[in-house]
């Protein structure tokens, strides 16, 4: 059946693009490829409005913006999974944990030294911050995968298009400027948790106009 669609498609490819002319040539052919196809039934909004674009015979094209049509993961999923992060293994005592081991045992005395090993301690804090949000965005885009394969039964899906690594070097650019305004660790760490709950995220692991 795989065999008949392909030639299907490349007897249509030929039609199209040379109307059996001898003198053009085609410089392609149709693969199997599922990364090189779009089943755009996973996108349910795009796919109702090419459906009423056929009932209504509407041959003109579709304008598609960027975010239009995307599959997106509930930002609580995150949230929760941020909360849980902070109440354990990112908490306060952590925070002063890496702050402590940043002076390496050694006595501060100045205010310019102490200042260097609070700086130093939430920037590797915030190090260690950043590599965990995105293992949570990585099992989160696992999840929602798991979820598409067992809707529509199948492993072909569209390809991930989500920057992981910007949207954890945003966070953590975020809180850095956080840090250079916080006093000590306990003002950080609320700066911290306001500045991360007022934050607006968009977890976007598909978006069609990337595939345009």
């Amino acid at each position: 059946m795989n065999q008949f669609v392909k030639s299907l498609l490349n007897y249509y490819a030929a039609f199209t693009e040379t109307r059996f002319s001898n003198r053009r040539t085609l410089n392609y052919k149709w693969l199997n490829a599922p990364n090189l196809t779009l089943d755009i039934s996973f996108f349910p909004e795009f796919f109702q409005l090419w459906v009423s674009k056929l009932e209504n015979h509407d041959h003109g094209p579709v304008d598609v913006r960027i975010n239009q049509f995307k599959r997106e993961i509930p930002v609580h999923r995150f949230r929760q999974k941020l909360d849980e992060l902070l109440a354990t293994s990112f908490n306060l005592e952590s925070l002063q944990q890496f702050i402590a081991e940043n002076s390496g045992g050694n006595p501060l005395s100045t205010p310019d030294e102490l200042r260097e090993a609070f700086l130093e301690g939430v920037r590797a804090y915030n190090l260690a911050l950043r590599s965990a949000l995105e293992q949570i965005v990585f099992a989160l885009q696992r999840e929602e995968i798991v979820a598409l394969e067992t809707q529509y039964r199948t492993t072909g899906l569209p390809a991930l298009t989500f920057n992981v690594p910007m949207f954890s070097q945003d966070i953590y650019d975020t809180l850095q400027r956080a840090a250079v305004e916080s006093e000590d660790a306990g003002s950080y760490f609320q700066n911290l948790k306001d500045t991360l709950e007022n934050k607006d995220y968009s977890l976007v692991p598909s978006n069609i106009h990337s595939f345009g």
